[in-house]
C-alpha cells in the first residue's frame, strides 16, 4: 500500500476502493460495441447545445421573466463547474 494511503482515513479508503471497483466494473463488465460508438459523440460539448437551448427556450415560454434569474444562475453554474472541473 502506497505510503500516501497509510495517512488517510478509514472512510476515504473506503470510498477510493469502491471508487476503483467502479471504474473497473463500468470499463470491464459493462460493454458493448454500441456503446463504443456513442460514447466519444456525447461526451461532446456541441452534442448538448440542442439540450441546453430547448431549455432555455421552454423556461421562457413557460415561466416569462421569472425564467431570467433561473437561467442566469444555471449559466454561471455550469461556467463555474466546468472551469473548477477542468482546473483541479
Amino acid at each position: 500500500m502506497p505510503t500516501s494511503l497509510l495517512n488517510m482515513p478509514d472512510w476515504w479508503k473506503h470510498l477510493l476502493e469502491a471508487d476503483q471497483r467502479l471504474f473497473l466494473f463500468l470499463n470491464n463488465k459493462i460493454t458493448h460495441p454500441w456503446l463504443d460508438a456513442i460514447y466519444p459523440w456525447w461526451r461532446e460539448a456541441n452534442t448538448w447545445i440542442p439540450l441546453y437551448l430547448f431549455l432555455i427556450v421552454f423556461s421562457i415560454i413557460n415561466f416569462g421573466k421569472k425564467a431570467y434569474p433561473w437561467i442566469l444562475f444555471s449559466v454561471i453554474t455550469l461556467v463555474l463547474t466546468d472551469q473548477l472541473s477542468s482546473q483541479i
